[in-house]
C-alpha cells in the first residue's frame, strides 16, 4: 500500500472491517507497528489486526490491538506502535483493521481488486476479538460494493520459518555425531 495524500480524512462509519487480503504477508516474520498517512482532520479509533486464512473464508484473529487517531496540526506518516512482543506471522496472514481513523480514497469505477475489500458491519455487530473465527463474507460482515482505498499498511520484520531452524538443528546434530564417531 503506498501511503500518501488521500482524499478522506477517515471513514465516516465505525463499525466497518476492511481485510487487506491482497497483500498477504509473503514471508515469516514479525509485525512491529502499523502506519497511516494522518492528517489534522484524521479522528476516529480502530483496531488493527492480523488474520490468518482457514480455509472456506474464514479467518482466525490472531493478534489485535485498538489505536486512536493522533491530533496533528500538520499531515504526515504516523507510526502505531505494537505494546509488548511484536506479533508473529506466517507466510499468507492477512492484516486488517476495524473502526475508523484511517485515511481513504474513492477509486473511480467498478471493483478493483488491487484494493482492500471493504465490508460493512450491520446491527452494530462488536469488533472481532483476538481467538474468534470469522467469516467473509457472511450475515455478520456482508460484502460492501463501494471500493475504497485505505492507507494503512503494516511493518514486518522478516524471521526465518520455524521450520528452518529445525532443519539447522538437525544438521548440527549429525555433524556433531558423526565427528564424535569419527574420533573414536
Amino acid at each position: 500500500t503506498l501511503l500518501s495524500s488521500y482524499d478522506y480524512p477517515t471513514d465516516g462509519a465505525k463499525t466497518v472491517l476492511v481485510l487487506y487480503n491482497v497483500y498477504p504477508f509473503p514471508e515469516w516474520g514479525v509485525v512491529d507497528y502499523f502506519q497511516s498517512y494522518v492528517t489534522p482532520r484524521t479522528q476516529g479509533t480502530f483496531m488493527a489486526m492480523v488474520l490468518r486464512p482457514e480455509g472456506n473464508d474464514q479467518y482466525r484473529v490472531m493478534y489485535g490491538q485498538s489505536f486512536q487517531a493522533p491530533a496533528l496540526s500538520n499531515a504526515q506518516l504516523w507510526n502505531y506502535d505494537i505494546l509488548g512482543e511484536p506479533w508473529k506471522v506466517r507466510i499468507g496472514d492477512i492484516y486488517a483493521h476495524y473502526g475508523n481513523g484511517i485515511p481513504l480514497n474513492l477509486p473511480n469505477g467498478g471493483p478493483n481488486l488491487s484494493e482492500p475489500i471493504y465490508y460493512d458491519i450491520v446491527d452494530q455487530q462488536p469488533q472481532p476479538i483476538v481467538g474468534d473465527t470469522i467469516s467473509i463474507p457472511s450475515s455478520t460482515y456482508p460484502y460492501f460494493s463501494q471500493d475504497r482505498d485505505y492507507g494503512l499498511a503494516a511493518h514486518l520484520v522478516p524471521t526465518p520459518e520455524p521450520a528452518s531452524f529445525l532443519l539447522l538443528g538437525a544438521g548440527l546434530a549429525a555433524i556433531a555425531f558423526a565427528r564424535r564417531k569419527s574420533s573414536h
